[in-house]
């Protein structure tokens, strides 16, 4: 396999919706793998105004661009992009200058990182504290609810009301991954606790996100929530809405509690079925399924 194949082979898999590729010089890069890349010169990036769903950094500082320069087109596609894939020489192996400053970018922004040798790969979205690196045209949205359950937005499957109790215990402290599910989470952050929301349903995130204030056209390139209605007969009486505290979260993640793999933290798991989230009993667990259902009940580890 070429060069080129096999950097196309590990960028394919991280587009999502329009793509530019900012290249030093143009035509270059991998328009000819797929027809529809706009292929843009960093100084015609940084003049225009368009917003795409990915902007590709094609090998700038290893084709001798500057790190300021680098800097403004990484700024310029944070605020353009929902986002962002950079490849780039493997600067150990082909001695241009050093890359650290990538990851001083990114900052707390969760990336995808590969390295294979010559080059190497981050791809990471530009919404924080929503975080989906993962987001491509072929992202796998897996929901556990059904529309026999009066808990959602049928149209939708999003959960903005729930049947959960209030938590009347105190927090463990520290870090708390909170399943978002009904928004038990929303009222029950706490300022000196990491807390991270995670759902298997990306429409649920996106729907966590707009609460806390990521830009608004990002999100609508992921799912448009125009259509939702929070007042539908379907909600029963005993269903309430949450009302957020105020408390931000340190990361929102695209993820299912069965990929989830941490040890010794904290998790809620809403009304999950226990099969879901058996491999991580070995955390303090946040539990409504357990019986009685919809009380919120803390179960530490037993050693």
């Amino acid at each position: 396999m070429n060069h080129h194949i096999e950097a196309w082979e590990k960028v394919k898999p991280h587009l999502f919706g329009k793509v530019c590729e900012v290249t030093r010089k143009t035509p270059w890069g991998f328009k000819e793998d797929r027809g529809d890349i706009i292929n843009k010169s960093v100084d015609e990036f940084l003049s225009e105004e368009e917003k795409y769903g990915t902007v590709i950094l094609h090998i700038l500082s290893g084709e001798g661009e500057s790190k300021d320069r680098i800097l403004k087109v990484l700024d310029k596609a944070y605020k353009s992009a929902v986002k962002i894939v950079i490849l780039e020489h493997n600067p150990e192996e082909f001695e241009v200058p050093n890359l650290n400053f990538i990851e001083e970018f990114i900052g707390k922004e969760i990336y995808e990182y590969d390295n294979w040798g010559r080059n190497l790969l981050y791809a990471f979205t530009t919404m924080y504290p929503f975080c989906v690196p993962t987001l491509s045209d072929n992202t796998q949205d897996i929901t556990y609810v059904n529309e026999s359950d009066h808990g959602i937005c049928k149209n939708n499957l999003i959960y903005t009301h729930t049947s959960e109790e209030k938590i009347d215990f105190k927090l463990p402290k520290g870090e708390i991954y909170w399943v978002i599910g009904g928004g038990i989470p929303y009222e029950s952050m706490e300022e000196d606790t990491r807390n991270i929301l995670i759902d298997s349903t990306l429409r649920q995130c996106v729907y966590a996100a707009n609460l806390y204030g990521v830009e608004k056209w990002k999100l609508d390139m992921i799912y448009e929530m125009k259509d939702i209605k929070e007042d539908k007969e379907s909600w029963k009486p005993h269903w309430r809405k949450v009302i957020p505290n105020g408390v931000k979260p340190y990361l929102i993640l695209h993820k299912s509690l069965e990929d989830l793999d941490v040890k010794n933290t904290n998790i809620y798991v809403s009304t999950v079925d226990k099969k879901f989230w058996e491999h991580l009993t070995g955390n303090t667990i946040l539990d409504a399924f357990t019986e009685p259902r919809d009380k919120i009940k803390l179960c530490r580890p037993t050693l």
